[in-house]
């Protein structure tokens, strides 16, 4: 089940440099300066990640990513670290740190103080037939990622970042019409509150689109961001939805 994570008030943010081991780079140098992984990890191990962005709001710099990638435990929350995997550095931020999200959408914002980092620039304008692209954490059997880079583990699939080309082939999209398992009472929180029902666009993409590009930011041909990718859903075929960045796509 989707979770949120609560607020806190607590900000503690550390930065490393990106090139920590052997001298190598684990990051793709083609992806955006201000595209970044998530990783989740407790007591020092990695337990889950996901994708997202740097963006500036209220003379803030946050990293926007999906509820549903940072979600926790109560009882993790006070040994919890959010790793942050950027193109020129690691963030590391205790759960215990300022986030915010939207009240009526799966979409999380980590402020980050202190960070002097490249920002994305936002765009609201979509039209279908536009191309686009995702980009997000996936996986490749023959590139040198984050798992054997930072983490040095072995894997036979390391995690590694990369985009994702797509077509928007419908707008707004309500959370029934995405699947009607999104109208029932667990998940109805997410996508169903009260006040104006949150729209989403759907997308039709050239390849198979990972899990881990969860919260991954989605750019025009302009590379402006224009949505976060919350996932696929199931059906008669497979649909990839993002949320578009308009005002009401923002966290307070």
């Amino acid at each position: 089940m989707l979770r949120a994570l609560a607020l806190f008030a607590v900000s503690c943010l550390t930065i490393f440099n990106a090139d920590l081991t052997l001298g190598q780079s684990f990051i793709n140098p083609d992806v955006p300066d201000f595209f970044g992984t998530i990783m989740v990890e407790v007591e020092g191990e990695p337990i889950s990640f996901g994708s997202g962005f740097v963006k500036t709001a209220g003379g803030e710099t946050r990293f926007v990513t999906s509820k549903h990638v940072i979600k926790l435990e109560d009882e993790d929350l006070l040994s919890a670290k959010f790793r942050i995997f950027l193109k020129k550095s690691v963030l590391e931020v205790q759960a215990l740190s300022s986030t915010k999200w939207n009240a009526v959408s799966d979409l999380a914002e980590i402020i980050l103080p202190n960070a002097t980092l490249h920002p994305a620039k936002i765009a609201s304008e979509l039209r279908i037939g536009d191309r686009l692209v995702i980009y997000g954490t996936g996986t490749s059997p023959k590139f040198w990622g984050i798992a054997r880079g930072y983490y040095k583990h072995n894997p036979k699939k390391d995690l590694w970042q990369h985009g994702v080309a797509v077509r928007v082939a419908e707008m707004d999209v309500t959370g029934c019409m995405i699947s009607t398992n999104l109208c029932k009472d667990s998940l109805r929180a997410f996508f169903k509150q009260e006040g104006p029902e949150v729209r989403y666009v759907m997308v039709t993409p050239q390849k198979e689109v990972p899990g881990g590009f969860s919260g991954g930011p989605v750019t025009n041909q302009r590379g402006e961001v224009v949505g976060i990718f919350l996932g696929g859903f199931a059906g008669e075929k497979r649909h990839e939805i993002i949320l578009p960045l308009t005002k009401a796509a923002h966290a307070p």
